[in-house]
């Protein structure tokens, strides 16, 4: 269910927001945060409800995970925790978003044709649930946080279960932390609806206006056009159309964030206005390129140990930041570039 199909805007969000505008005036805030992981339920499995199934397991697991981390005190019980939770959200991660690309590279390889033969369906082929490099990744920081003793495992579980389920972050991101949103989940106020509104408006008349009106563009014309100013026109356009709609369904998110009372942080910062590649990446797809700094180029080092140590982190971070958007050979080098 896309946020731009007209029944996202005509059925299921007048009715999810009539729902929490109701519980909250009744001063049910614990009712509003469950109807908040219904509806996302409903919203996620609306196409495929088989696309449940690896978030209910990794998010309940997550839960138990981030329980235990904040209860233990031995060091290395912790540190298997960690590990589990880890590799258990890299291993769905691995297998929805790369198994088909590691099958056809490697067809003859046993372990690979076993593994993928019980995910494929019908075509042959496995499904990559949407949304699914977004929310293990923000469960993987809470863990993660957990770990670090930078935030505690909630008491309520729907609280965890609430912070997870918001719907609103499934399609584009911003990559939410449980610490930036904690206060706001335990003091649970309510609805912003006329500022959410207008910024999920101004997002949807982006995208509807603006980013698919570049695509009409760029469809005829890439992969066609061989002339000088075909090409340089193909790629333009494409370059607006990408910033315009991946910007548009993040302010979309973020309206429908504050709607049900939540702020989640700006993804974009005018990128492409930026003096040089550093700064562009600061301000494009900013929760996705703070969280590799934060949980992947500082874990490994960061620039703490000379140019050469600080050099190989970056570039690990970057390869792995490319193979993050798809499971091509392309985008391995595009994060190597």
């Amino acid at each position: 269910m896309l946020f731009t199909s007209p029944i996202f805007f005509l059925y299921f969000l007048p009715l999810f927001l009539l729902v929490v505008r109701q519980l909250t005036r009744s001063h049910f805030g614990q009712w509003a945060k469950i109807w908040v992981i219904v509806a996302t339920y409903l919203f996620y499995g609306s196409a495929n409800i088989g696309f449940l199934v690896p978030f209910v397991i990794t998010t309940g697991l997550d839960l138990l995970w981030g329980s235990l981390l904040t209860r233990a005190v031995d060091s290395r019980w912790r540190r298997v925790v960690l590990a589990v939770s880890v590799s258990q959200n890299l291993g769905f991660f691995l297998i929805f978003k790369y198994l088909n690309w590691l099958h056809d590279i490697l067809p003859d390889s046993f372990i690979l044709a076993s593994t993928h033969s019980l995910f494929a369906g019908e075509n042959g082929q496995i499904e990559l649930p949407p949304g699914l490099s977004f929310y293990l990744f923000e469960s993987m920081s809470y863990v993660i946080d957990c770990y670090r003793r930078v935030v505690k495992a909630p008491k309520n579980p729907v609280n965890f279960l609430f912070f997870i389920s918001m719907f609103p972050r499934f399609i584009a991101c911003p990559i939410v932390r449980y610490k930036e949103l904690e206060e706001s989940i335990f003091s649970f106020k309510g609805m912003r609806l006329a500022d959410g509104v207008f910024l999920f408006f101004m997002g949807f008349s982006i995208k509807t206006l603006l980013a698919d009106s570049f695509e009409k563009v760029v469809t005829p014309l890439f992969g066609t056009s061989v002339t000088f100013w075909g090409s340089w026109t193909s790629a333009i356009a494409y370059m607006f159309q990408l910033y315009l709609d991946f910007s548009a369904y993040s302010i979309m998110a973020i309206g429908l964030g504050v709607m049900i009372g939540f702020p989640f942080p700006d993804n974009f910062r005018e990128p492409y206005s930026s003096g040089n590649i550093t700064e562009f990446w600061r301000r494009w797809h900013i929760s996705l390129s703070t969280w590799l700094r934060d949980y992947l180029y500082i874990p490994l080092g960061g620039s703490r140990y000379g140019m050469v140590r600080t050099y190989t982190n970056l570039v690990i971070t970057m390869i792995l930041g490319g193979l993050w958007h798809g499971a091509e050979f392309t985008f391995l080098i595009w994060g190597a570039y």
